[in-house]
C-alpha cells in the first residue's frame, strides 16, 4: 500500500515538473494555455498531498501498468529488439555485451536501434548511415520502407542511394528557407533542373519583349523630335508604363495569369522572373600525379599476403593477391571489422604482412585519407591553429600563397583558411585533410580513400566524383556509400573472412 502511495505521489510531482517546464518555454496563446495546465498540475499535486492518508487501490495502478505493457507489445519486445539489432549488424555476442564495452560507432548503432524499436509517431534520423556498413544500410532502407503509413519519417542524409530508397518528399533548407519537392532525391534534382530551364526561358522571352518595346519607344521618340508630332508622346508614356509592369504572365504549368483576378490589379505590377542561384558540385582541383620513372608496371602488388595481429591466432587477412595499376578505380566493401583498414594499411606500408610479399613501385607515392586524420585536426594545438598553419608547418611550405592556393583548390579559402581548425565543420576538416594528401614534395600516384564521404555534403561528394574522374592516378575506395562507389569504381572487391573476392556485378553482388 505504501508503495502504491509513493508511486501516485511521484507521478503527480513529475507531471507538475513537466507542465511547469513546458509552460516556461512557451509564450503567447500557447504559453497561456500551458500555464493553465501547470496550475492544474500544481493543484493536483497539492490535492494528492492532502489525501495521502487515504488508501490507494494498488489494482488500479497495476491495471494502468498492464495497459501500457500491452500498448508497448511487451510480450514480443525481446524478439523485436533482437531483430533490429541483428539487422544493424550486431552479432549475438555483441547484443549481450555490456553497453560500456562498445566502441563509439557501435554505441551510435544502439542509439539508432532504440529509436527504431520505440516506433514513435515521428522518427527523426540525422545521418543514420554514417556508422553502418553497406549491408546494415540495405537492411535499414528496407525496414524504413515498411513503416506504417501513419508514421512520419524525417531523414537528414548525404547518402543519395539511401535518400532515393527511403523518401518520397525532399525538404531543401537554403538561405534560411525551406522548400518542398515531391519525390525522392533524383526527382528533386530533375525537377529543380526543369524549373531552372523554365525560368530561364521565361526570362529570355520577357527580355525579348522588353527589348522590342524599348526599340519601338526609341523610334517613336525619334519621330516626335523630327516631326514635332506630340500626339505620339502619349503612346511613349503608355509603353514605358507597360514595360515597368511586365513580369511573369504564365504559371509553371503554362496557364496564362490574368491580372484582373487579383484584388487591386490596376495598381500592381506582375511578379518578376527571379533566377535562383544554381547549386553546382563543389569544385576540387586535384594536382596531377608525379611522373613515373618505370612505366607499365603495377604501382602495388600484393602477392599471397596474410596478416595476423600479435597475440591472436585468427588471421585477419588470408592469402590475398591484388595488382593496382595506374588509372585503376578499385572499391573495397565488407562488414565493419572485416579487416578493410588492415588491408589498406598493409598496402601503404603501415603494417607488414605476416606472410607474403607487398611489392611497391619505387618512386610511386601513396597518400591515404582516413577519419582518424580528420578527427586529429580538432585536438590540442592542431585544433587551435588554422588550416593555413597546419599545411605550412606540417609540410614545410614556406610561401603562404602556395598553401592558400592548395587549400583554395579544395574549397577552403578566405576566412576559413585562417580560423581555428576546431571551429570548422566536419566537411570542411575533411577537405583540409584531402588537401593535405597533395601537400608533400612528391605528389601521389595512388590515393587510398577510407570513408571519405562521411562528413561531405551531397554537392561535395558530387564534386569529388567529378574530380576523381579526371585524375590520372589510381584510386582505392573503402566506403559504405553505394552511389559513390558506383560512380567512381570500375571494379569492386569484397573482403569477407579474411579473403578478398572480385565481385563481377559490383556492389549489387555484395548486397544480394
Amino acid at each position: 500500500m505504501n508503495v502504491a502511495k509513493s508511486i501516485t505521489r511521484d507521478r503527480k510531482i513529475r507531471e507538475r515538473e513537466e507542465a511547469v517546464t513546458y509552460a516556461d518555454r512557451r509564450s503567447g496563446t500557447r504559453g497561456h494555455e500551458a500555464r493553465k495546465k501547470a496550475l492544474k498540475a500544481l493543484e493536483a499535486e497539492a490535492s494528492s498531498e492532502a489525501t495521502s492518508a487515504e488508501p490507494v487501490d494498488p489494482s488500479i495502478l497495476l491495471s494502468e501498468i498492464f495497459d501500457k505493457l500491452d500498448l508497448m507489445e511487451s510480450d514480443s519486445a525481446d524478439t523485436r529488439a533482437r531483430e533490429v539489432l541483428t539487422g544493424l549488424g550486431f552479432s549475438k555476442k555483441r547484443q549481450e555485451a555490456p553497453f560500456s564495452s562498445l566502441s563509439g560507432g557501435w554505441r551510435m548503432r544502439v542509439a539508432l536501434a532504440r529509436a527504431l524499436f520505440m516506433s514513435p509517431d515521428v522518427l527523426l534520423l540525422d545521418e543514420p548511415t554514417n556508422h553502418l556498413d553497406m549491408k546494415a544500410i540495405s537492411w535499414l532502407e528496407e525496414y524504413l520502407t515498411m513503416l506504417p503509413m501513419e508514421q512520419i519519417l524525417v531523414v537528414i542524409s548525404h547518402d543519395r542511394h539511401f535518400l532515393n530508397a527511403t523518401t518520397d518528399c525532399i525538404m531543401r533548407l537554403r538561405d534560411g528557407e525551406l522548400t518542398y519537392h515531391q519525390g525522392n532525391y533524383d526527382d528533386y534534382e530533375k525537377n529543380t533542373e526543369d524549373r531552372a530551364k523554365m525560368k530561364k526561358g521565361q526570362k529570355a522571352r520577357l527580355d525579348r519583349k522588353k527589348k522590342h518595346m524599348e526599340q519601338s519607344i526609341q523610334k517613336a521618340v525619334k519621330h516626335v523630335k523630327s516631326t514635332g508630332d506630340d500626339k505620339r508622346l502619349g503612346m511613349v508614356a503608355s509603353r514605358k508604363k507597360k514595360i515597368e509592369n511586365m513580369g511573369i504572365d504564365r504559371t509553371e504549368g503554362g496557364k496564362r495569369i490574368k491580372m484582373s483576378y487579383r484584388v487591386g490589379f490596376h495598381s500592381t505590377t506582375r511578379a518578376q522572373v527571379e533566377l535562383e542561384k544554381e547549386e553546382t558540385a563543389v569544385h576540387f582541383s586535384l594536382p596531377s600525379p608525379d611522373e613515373l620513372r618505370q612505366k607499365g608496371r603495377p604501382l602495388v602488388q600484393l602477392q599471397s599476403i596474410s596478416f595476423t595481429y600479435p597475440g591472436e591466432t585468427k588471421q585477419t587477412l588470408r592469402d590475398i593477391t591484388l595488382d593496382v595499376e595506374m588509372g585503376d578505380r578499385i572499391g573495397i566493401v565488407g562488414s565493419n571489422g572485416a579487416g578493410k583498414s588492415t588491408l589498406v594499411s598493409t598496402l601503404n606500408g603501415k603494417l607488414k604482412p605476416t606472410k607474403g610479399i607487398v611489392d611497391r613501385l619505387q618512386g610511386a607515392p601513396i597518400s591515404q585519407f582516413d577519419q582518424d586524420h580528420v578527427d586529429g585536426l580538432t585536438t590540442g594545438s592542431t585544433g587551435e591553429g588554422s588550416a593555413l598553419d597546419y599545411i605550412m608547418s606540417t609540410f614545410d611550405i614556406r610561401e603562404e600563397s602556395e598553401a592558400r592556393a592548395l587549400l583554395g583548390s579544395f574549397g577552403i579559402s578566405g576566412i576559413r583558411a585562417i580560423q581555428p581548425l576546431k571551429t570548422l565543420s566536419g566537411g570542411q576538416r575533411a577537405r583540409v585533410t584531402f588537401a593535405s594528401l597533395f601537400a608533400g614534395k612528391h605528389l601521389p600516384v595512388l590515393l587510398v580513400l577510407d570513408e571519405i564521404t562521411n562528413h561531405l555534403d551531397l554537392w561535395s561528394v558530387q564534386g569529388l566524383v567529378e574530380a576523381l574522374d579526371g585524375w590520372e592516378g589510381a584510386v582505392i575506395v573503402v566506403s559504405h556509400d553505394r552511389w559513390f562507389l558506383e560512380q567512381v569504381c570500375s571494379s569492386v572487391y569484397r573482403l569477407h573472412r579474411g579473403r578478398l573476392d572480385y565481385l563481377e556485378n559490383g556492389v549489387d553482388d555484395y548486397i544480394s
